[in-house]
């Protein structure tokens, strides 16, 4: 995975010709090292912890969205507190799915991509108020990315995002045009460096494709696009309205450089490009910022002021979130909205990257090209010529390109997931907004997707980042309960993946989050209801068994839907894990009184962790030796004060603290076992 990273970044360094060249080769062989150590899951497994659990900022954001919520009510309120926070759950399902017809998810998504959008923006803003002298206008940039960062709960792929525009901009401030590249590649290198399976994230991917394309797409943007103001430098109003200018332009070319670099990761990973997401974009784009700024001061104001004056400065923020709502339904009207999408495949991205970078370095050789003396006037003997140059062009060129090569073929052979899964069994507690979801991967890489969070999107980006590019197949999906934290994402899931089978208890709800999931297996002839006291065989190995699922005096009958939690017992040789759903103390209770085979190695907490599930008795019944409590980050989740700390206090009576984990806290928490062993990584 790192050859892979250090073999581009050194090609950027190369066809830079920067002197930068010594820093990567020590950053790439520090993460070669780093590399091979992780390779042989050594039991030592390094982890890096969440920087989400800050209480000083859950106060703010928590703060800012009860603000926002009262000030600007519906859509335009929940798109504020999304873009300025990164809590969605209170925009409805038409405006998500009119931003995804209009090609808009990413703007509800602070990511990486947008958060380059952010900085990019941002410094158009700074050079249109302070101009470029002096660096200054970089400034903005730096404190509104690094703001938005921790507003939106400093989550990791956002931190990543940030250091790397820092970097970006560092290169800038030193005055070394020709930095840019290698820069951003020196922060790309040693982020994995110390996490080299980062490689595979998606969010790393988007933010190093978007920092890649605005630091090569933008300059030549500039320069055919190259605004001067000989002509009217006479009027007074010229400078102003040359800022002006170099704003819209800014906004334009920064928006179009990270949307085509960007667009084949996308087309890969979510099976589609929306054809009117360049076009959408550039009319959203600008308006980003404002929404982040007027938002973030309408939150201000409420607090420090009385609610008479907070509601007049909230309407520039119910104003332009107003305009952002009406352009993601405008396109999504469109006529031939249902032709929007396009399958892209890996050797379509592989072409597409391949085309770039040889388009880029003919305009870098045009101008050379076209001062070719011609002695001969046949068409042919020109088109020679011109080709002869081409091919005597520097020699550090090709060399970067054989290391691009180089690069994408480790690349695509690390993806292709040949390397890692062999013999082991991985299981991954998804760190989701609100709710749960779990990930297995099996020795011969079958996949199964235990429920699927709230949020619509999240759990299928995390799934689609588990297998990459080259495998859309999951091969069993189990709803354990009709909770709208279990079962949001799984519509988005059946959608984008081609799921083997489905199961679930049969029990029914009346939100429309669940409404939708009926909706997306109604047509399916795969789906069946899981059966108490059966065991499916999904590897070799590798069998689930369905301890109790639905209702015990049958579907429907039960008052309490969280004692339907289908619990599930998956074992692969000596070691279990048992998936309890949201089971409370009266069905623990059965289960152990009436001696069901719930020990297990590792114990999925009920209910979150809820103070009305986990008892003593059931615990002990268990006997984990890893416990792992699976909360929602968001504020959603934090209303409900999951894990209870009693309950908390009781698992580590009986599992050592060190082994009980917390998705809210450390992230996405992986399980990783030979059927002997276990290791974790988080």
């Amino acid at each position: 995975a790192f050859a892979g990273a250090a073999g581009f970044a050194l090609a950027l360094a190369i066809a830079a010709r920067s002197p930068m060249m010594p820093i990567l080769v020590m950053a790439a062989l520090i993460g070669i090292w780093r590399g091979a150590d992780v390779a042989g899951i050594s039991e030592q497994t390094a982890t890096i912890s969440s920087l989400t659990n800050l209480p000083v900022i859950d106060s703010i954001r928590a703060s800012i969205n009860s603000e926002v919520s009262s000030l600007i009510p519906g859509d335009a309120g929940a798109l504020g507190i999304a873009m300025l926070t990164g809590e969605r759950s209170g925009i409805s399902q038409s405006t998500l799915d009119a931003f995804r017809g209009a090609g808009l998810s990413h703007i509800l998504a602070i990511s990486g991509l947008h958060v380059a959008m952010v900085g990019g923006i941002s410094m158009s803003v700074g050079s249109f108020a302070l101009g470029k002298r002096g660096g200054w206008y970089l400034m903005p940039a730096i404190i509104a990315v690094f703001a938005y960062a921790m507003l939106s709960g400093l989550a990791p792929p956002v931190v990543r995002a940030a250091l790397m525009f820092g970097v970006f901009v560092i290169a800038r401030l030193a005055g070394r045009g020709t930095l840019m590249l290698p820069t951003v590649a020196l922060a790309a290198i040693v982020i994995i460096a110390v996490d080299p399976a980062l490689i595979t994230s998606i969010s790393f991917q988007l933010s190093f494709a978007a920092m890649v394309g605005i630091a090569t797409v933008v300059p030549r943007l500039d320069a055919l696009s190259e605004v001067t103001g000989s002509e009217s430098e006479p009027r007074r109003f010229a400078p102003l309205l040359m800022r002006i200018v170099r704003f819209a332009k800014g906004s334009i070319t920064v928006s179009i450089a990270a949307t085509v670099a960007t667009a084949p990761i996308v087309g890969m990973y979510f099976d589609a490009v929306p054809v009117w997401g360049i076009f959408s974009t550039l009319l959203v784009l600008p308006a980003v910022p404002v929404v982040i700024a007027s938002t973030a001061l309408a939150a201000i104001v409420g607090n420090l002021t009385s609610s008479v004056i907070a509601d007049w400065f909230s309407i520039p923020a119910w104003l332009v979130t107003r305009y952002v709502i009406m352009v993601a339904d405008w396109f999504n009207a469109l006529p031939i909205n249902q032709f929007t999408a396009i399958r892209w495949t890996p050797s379509m991205v592989v072409g597409y990257y391949v085309a770039a970078g040889f388009l880029l370095l003919a305009l870098a050789n045009f101008p050379r090209l076209l001062a070719i003396p011609i002695s001969e006037n046949h068409p042919m003997a020109r088109l020679g010529s011109r080709m002869t140059q081409l091919v005597r062009s520097p020699l550090p060129l090709w060399i970067a390109a054989v290391l691009f090569i180089f690069a994408g073929s480790v690349w695509m052979t690390l993806t292709l997931g040949s390397i890692s899964n062999a013999s082991y069994l991985r299981v991954s507690f998804i760190s989701v907004e609100s709710g749960e979801a779990i990930w297995l991967t099996t020795p011969n890489g079958n996949g199964l997707l235990v429920d699927a969070g709230l949020n619509p999107t999240e759990v299928a980006d995390a799934v689609s980042g588990a297998l990459g590019p080259f495998d859309r197949e999951i091969d069993l999906l189990i709803l354990t309960h009709p909770d709208a934290d279990h079962v949001g994402g799984m519509p988005e899931v059946i959608r984008r993946f081609d799921v083997g089978s489905v199961l679930h208890t049969g029990e029914t709800s009346q939100s429309d989050t669940f409404k939708d999931w009926a909706s997306a297996i109604a047509e399916r002839g795969d789906v069946a209801l899981l059966e108490p006291g059966s065991v499916i065989g999904i590897d070799t190995e590798v069998f689930v068994e369905v301890i109790i699922a639905g209702c015990a005096t049958g579907v429907g009958m039960c008052s309490n839907v969280n004692n339907t939690s289908a619990v599930l017992r998956v074992v692969y040789r000596n070691v279990s894990f048992l998936l309890t759903g949201d089971i409370e103390a009266d069905t623990e209770t059965r289960l152990v009184r009436n001696g069901f085979p719930i020990q297990s190695t590792v114990l999925k907490l009920p209910h979150h962790g809820s103070k009305t599930s986990s008892t003593r008795e059931f615990i002990a019944a268990v006997s984990p030796k890893a416990a792992v409590f699976a909360v929602g980050y968001g504020p959603a989740s934090d209303r409900f004060g999951h894990p209870a700390p009693e309950v908390y206090r009781r698992v580590t009576d009986f599992v050592p603290d060190a082994y009980v984990f917390r998705t809210d806290t450390q992230g996405t928490v992986e399980l990783i076992t030979d059927g002997k062993r276990l290791w974790y990584s988080y």
